[in-house]
């Protein structure tokens, strides 16, 4: 595909709806002839538009019915997979505009989406191969294709280790000469309070499923992501402490009224394996089924004060009782000896009052959960430029100026302004950020 080709891929989501007006709902149709006359005032972009268009127009039914299906399953994406799929084809079209004649032509030609990203690790390897130093070029250019090829993925890693190495150690080096500072927009776990990576390492992961880890991990590096990605799970993972004499995980720790009627349900059992070894999953599932059957069962975790740690129960006598209403107080007594409801019941309360049970409640500071559930979606750089050329005033433009030099809070700003003029946009990326990612990061 030809450089114009992409750029026109590039801007269809922004172009399209907007030019191909007799397409548009009724009650958009005022909203994108005002940005057409705001377009027209800017010649060249209005002239770049059109041709685009017309490019459009002029490709075969099939194709342009290929762009729309890219076009509609771009804009389902969550805002960090958008964010990142735009940042990609922005740097394809920028590396396709500098190669040589003779290997764009290969490119062009591969007529297969899998035949084309063959011609494109080719392609990628061979200037790789021309970047090393020259007796390292040299042999390789002396051995055998399998052989070659090992030798490149042994290169590759080391690469790939000396880069993470040079990025620790300035992480480190930025730590040591700002001990006492951490980001304000954590992006990995690292950057977080001690007590939030002791919580998450020690206490969190372990409850989680294996989907429910790889979400975790796929969140690192980004922010909010992953700020909300732990408040999510500490939410939906909450940590029920086990009795003083250790969590109930398998079978051979029930009680034995308990393993001798489960002994002749074979279905219960083949599931209950599912959740064995993990706490508390499997003392809850065992709870459930219990209780479903209508039999009894003692409290598998901690459900009385005195069974919870002494950080615990001097935080119930000296922070939670004296904020409780006589009502709270009775609900929480009311609760003693039942599992999971007392510590549930307990964290429940703690939350209403703003309080953080010890080991039990995700700690760090309030106001970074509060800023990364209100932080705003990433935003296509391209919008957000066409956003800003388009639909700011002067008075817009001089805000923004004033706003300083730091290009975080220039970012922060433009977002605002974008979203406070499509707050349906914002409503719906919140909703993919929810969901997550559909295409799977590589």
């Amino acid at each position: 595909m030809r450089r114009f080709g992409l750029l026109l891929m590039m801007l269809i989501a922004a172009a399209l709806p907007v030019l191909a007006v007799s397409e548009s709902a009724p009650e958009d149709l005022d909203h994108n002839h005002r940005l057409l006359d705001r377009y027209r005032a800017d010649p060249e972009h209005y002239a770049r538009l059109v041709r685009d268009l017309h490019a459009f127009q002029s490709l075969p039914a099939d194709r342009q019915e290929k762009m729309r299906q890219f076009d509609r399953a771009l804009h389902e994406e969550d805002s960090d997979t958008q964010k990142r799929l735009w940042e990609v084809l922005e740097r394809y079209v920028a590396w396709v505009d500098r190669l040589p004649d003779a290997d764009r032509k290969n490119l062009d030609d591969a007529a297969e989406p899998t035949e084309k990203l063959d011609v494109v690790r080719d392609l990628r390897q061979k200037e790789w191969i021309e970047r090393l130093p020259e007796a390292e070029r040299k042999d390789l250019l002396l051995m055998s294709a399998p052989m070659q090829a090992k030798r490149v993925a042994v290169l590759r890693e080391e690469e790939r280790k000396n880069r993470q190495e040079w990025a620790d150690w300035a992480n480190a080096l930025k730590t040591r000469s700002n001990p006492g500072s951490r980001p304000k927009r954590p992006v990995r776990l690292t950057d977080f309070p001690e007590g939030v990576q002791t919580f998450v390492t020690k206490l969190l992961t372990p409850m989680l499923s294996d989907e429910e880890k790889e979400r975790l991990k796929k969140a690192e590096g980004k922010w909010p992501r992953l700020a909300n990605t732990i408040l999510e799970l500490s939410e939906k993972r909450p940590v029920l402490p086990a009795l003083p004499t250790g969590p109930t995980e398998r079978f051979n720790q029930l009680p034995k009224e308990t393993k001798d009627f489960l002994s002749n349900k074979k279905k219960a059992l083949e599931e209950l394996r599912k959740s064995a070894g993990k706490w508390p999953q499997y003392a809850l599932d065992v709870t459930e089924l219990m209780k479903k059957e209508k039999r009894p069962l003692p409290p598998l975790g901690a459900s009385m004060p005195a069974e919870f740690h002494e950080n615990v129960q001097t935080f119930l006598k000296e922070k939670l009782e004296p904020t409780l209403t006589a009502d709270e107080k009775a609900k929480l007594r009311g609760a003693e000896g039942r599992w999971p409801d007392y510590p549930q019941r307990l964290l429940e309360l703690a939350h209403k009052h703003n309080l953080i049970v010890p080991g039990m409640t995700l700690p760090g500071p309030r106001e970074l959960w509060n800023n990364a559930r209100a932080a705003l979606p990433d935003v296509v750089r391209i919008k957000l430029e066409d956003f800003a050329r388009t639909e700011w005033t002067d008075e817009d433009r001089a805000k923004f100026q004033r706003a300083g030099d730091d290009p975080d809070e220039q970012l922060e700003m433009l977002k605002d302004a974008y979203f406070k003029k499509y707050p349906d946009e914002l409503k719906r990326l919140r909703r993919l950020d929810q969901r997550g990612p559909k295409v799977s990061k590589p």
